[in-house]
């Protein structure tokens, strides 16, 4: 809808600056070639760099711009480690922007949201796959109730109407962990 944060946070600008990174990973992926780490982490930094500015508002001032870096930086370098050559599934979109129509008491509305990356499994499942920077670890109880990838499954499934099955994969990047449901 175009509405904007009302404030900038470290947090904020070291997702976008990971998104990003991980964005320009798998459209290099896409058309046939992995880039190397540094070219990466070179992505994420020039990100970084763009998303951080004035007004950023620092909570904890015992921490400066230049830690919140080698956070993202930690964080792309852990998630490449982990999937590198990134020949696990076969990327169909990046930031995809799905969505699907639903009728409330006479009403029409459009559900809609950007999928992080949406893949194809070996066994041809469709994964789709959310990166999160958060610094606390969910339990799989939460991962199971959370709606966000299941709306997008739904989205999916309307676009692709034969799909028989659909992976939800949370990728915890500080933690170097990933969460299915």
């Amino acid at each position: 809808d175009g509405i904007s944060r009302a404030r900038k946070t470290p947090e904020t600008t070291l997702g976008t600056a990971v998104h990003s990174a991980f964005e320009e990973l798998y459209a290099l992926v896409s058309g046939g070639r992995t880039p190397a780490l540094g070219e990466v982490t070179a992505c994420f930094d020039k990100a970084f760099d763009e998303g951080w500015d004035d007004s950023v508002q620092i909570k904890d001032k015992r921490f400066i711009k230049e830690d919140w870096r080698r956070v993202g930086q930690d964080c792309v370098e852990r998630y490449y480690s982990v999937h590198a050559p990134f020949t696990e599934d076969r990327t169909v979109a990046v930031e995809k922007r799905v969505g699907f129509a639903l009728a409330v008491q006479g009403h029409d509305y459009r559900i809609e949201g950007f999928v992080d990356r949406l893949s194809l499994a070996p066994d041809g499942a469709f994964e789709i796959h959310d990166y999160k920077t958060s610094k606390s670890l969910p339990t799989q109880d939460s991962i199971d109730a959370d709606w966000q990838l299941a709306l997008y499954e739904l989205a999916i499934r309307a676009e692709w109407p034969d799909t028989k099955d659909v992976r939800l994969k949370w990728h915890y990047v500080r933690h170097g962990k990933t969460l299915t449901s």
